[in-house]
């Protein structure tokens, strides 16, 4: 549950489900109600995390994970961004997930990111608004990595990198 997590952004996008058990049974928490603040997660203080489950990846669809970080290996993430796009065969994005981490207290969907993605050919225009929505929807804070203001200034072209690679997989034939 750490902010930086760089699996918790992958996951929020494929849609993952978190099973919980305890000793009152088992309990499923969708990803976006797993994660709720800095390393906290909805997991009880008596219950263990016995499985991750992720839906099938629709065909036409493409996803990617980008990390920036000064080194490319055993880095804590400066920002991580996760996109899935499901195409149709014009083009068009018929869905769209976008998630980030070390931006804002605990990793998140940015759904008004994805709202302007839907139903878009990923102009210039439209990915240039989505860009603008992931930097007002982040938060975060100055580190030993970053400054908040770094982070913010980068998460648009962050973004419209992995818009770019993840439309060119969905594009290149089905789920990648």
């Amino acid at each position: 549950a750490s902010p930086a997590a760089d699996t918790a952004a992958p996951l929020l996008v494929a849609g993952a489900v978190f099973e919980l058990t305890g000793p009152d049974g088992v309990r499923e928490v969708p990803g976006d109600a797993f994660f709720i603040g800095r390393r906290q997660t909805a997991r009880k203080p008596e219950e263990i995390l016995t499985s991750i489950r992720l839906p099938l990846i629709p065909e036409h669809t493409g996803e990617t994970y980008i990390k920036v970080g000064r080194r490319s290996a055993m880095e804590v993430a400066i920002v991580g961004l996760a996109v899935r796009l499901t195409m149709d065969p014009a083009g068009t994005v018929e869905r769209a997930r976008v998630a980030v981490c070390s931006v804002a207290p605990k990793p998140f969907r940015a759904v008004e990111v994805e709202a302007i993605l839907q139903g878009s050919m990923l102009d210039e225009a439209a990915v240039a608004e989505a860009g603008a929505a992931l930097a007002a929807a982040a938060s975060p804070i100055d580190d030993s990595r970053a400054s908040a203001a770094y982070r913010l200034r980068i998460l648009p072209g962050v973004l419209a990198k992995g818009v770019r690679i993840a439309a060119s997989r969905a594009i290149e034939g089905g789920a990648s």
